[in-house]
């Protein structure tokens, strides 16, 4: 991830790192007038934590909540919801909240008051960095864009493989030719 630029957050909570990742595209078919028209919704990402590394290590950063240490890491898409765009939490390997003994429960009080750090964290990234969608998706395009470049190279090479199978067997077809 070296291209990546990690953005700290100083909240009233404590640091928060942030990198802003390739946007996830999203297709659907939508129907009108009785016709399928496909579309597809681009969702802006962000990779957020409270150690500057993104590691979960309570020795590079943390957040308190009643005198405990949490660390946080988790990715995020903003997403169309039924009431505008909304973060969308992406699972993460060992949770995205824990304290020094295990990972925060969802049904936990803390999870509730992490979640709003994690909102204040990013409202506050959004405002420092009011680009950073339109840089998600630059990513995004990039990517697809390379990937489809490098699809084109890896045809074109099996183009020119099929190209001299065929004139091998030409070549026996002229051969073919010639005895008759």
């Amino acid at each position: 991830m070296s291209d990546y630029v990690t953005h700290e957050i100083e909240t009233e909570n404590g640091a928060f790192y942030v990198r802003v990742l390739a946007a996830e595209r999203r297709t659907f078919s939508r129907h009108v007038m009785g016709r399928s028209e496909p579309g597809e919704e681009l969702r802006p990402r962000v990779w957020l934590a409270t150690d500057p590394e993104f590691k979960q290590e309570f020795e590079l950063g943390y957040v308190k909540v009643r005198g405990r240490k949490y660390v946080i890491e988790e990715m995020l898409a903003l997403v169309n919801g039924p009431s505008g765009r909304q973060w969308q939490r992406e699972p993460t390997y060992g949770g995205s909240f824990r304290s020094e003994r295990k990972q925060v429960e969802y049904r936990a009080p803390t999870f509730n008051v992490l979640r709003e750090y994690v909102h204040g964290a990013l409202a506050k990234f959004a405002e420092a960095h009011p680009k950073w969608e339109r840089e998600s998706v630059h990513r995004l395009f990039r990517c697809e864009r390379n990937r489809k470049l490098s699809e084109a190279v890896r045809l074109r090479a099996e183009a020119e493989a099929a190209e001299k199978k065929a004139a091998g067997w030409q070549e026996r077809i002229d051969e073919l030719g010639k005895e008759a």
